[in-house]
């Protein structure tokens, strides 16, 4: 039996302090790593151009490929900036 805390610093190493367990109120926490993946971004970038279009400059491409008769997309991804640019492209060198 402990009867100080001399006595009980000694019997006490610290680890017995941290762990899954600490007490009430003390969730358990998971460690998972904070990776990027390819949908954690809001930016894509265009082989065509090789510009980088951020999900605002899409949305301004996507309306001047509207105008000009381009039939409604789903989604902001890559394929369907691919798809726009070069309908615009195609547009301008008509032009």
């Amino acid at each position: 039996m402990i009867f100080n805390f001399k006595q009980f610093k000694e019997a006490v190493s610290g680890t017995e302090l941290v762990g899954n367990h600490m007490g009430p109120g003390y969730p358990q926490q998971v460690n998972k790593a904070n990776t990027l993946t390819s949908t954690s971004t809001d930016a894509l970038l265009c082989n065509i151009d090789d510009k980088i279009y951020t999900y605002d400059d899409y949305q301004s491409k996507y309306h001047e490929y509207l105008k000009i008769g381009g039939t409604p997309l789903t989604g902001f991804n890559q394929q369907n900036l691919d798809h726009i640019i070069l309908k615009l492209t195609e547009d301008t060198e008509e032009s």
